[in-house]
């Protein structure tokens, strides 16, 4: 099961990201709230998305888009 937390977004905001999206009920959240209160003073958006619209790849995991 995917897993993010507070390391995940400060990682993701050092590379220049501003978006984080995870796929609705099939992601761990690690201290949500601080990871939350994170994402927001580092400017990153955390959005759900169903999984009816991500793209999955032939043995049924997430695609990867553009190696991430």
């Amino acid at each position: 099961m995917p897993t993010v937390g507070i390391q995940t977004v400060e990682n993701l905001a050092a590379a220049g990201g501003t978006c984080l999206a995870l796929a609705s009920g099939n992601v761990i959240m690690i201290d949500k709230m601080k990871m939350l209160e994170t994402a927001d003073q580092l400017g990153v958006a955390v959005v759900g998305v169903p999984m009816a619209s991500a793209t999955l790849s032939a043995t049924g995991k997430p695609a990867m888009i553009n190696g991430y």
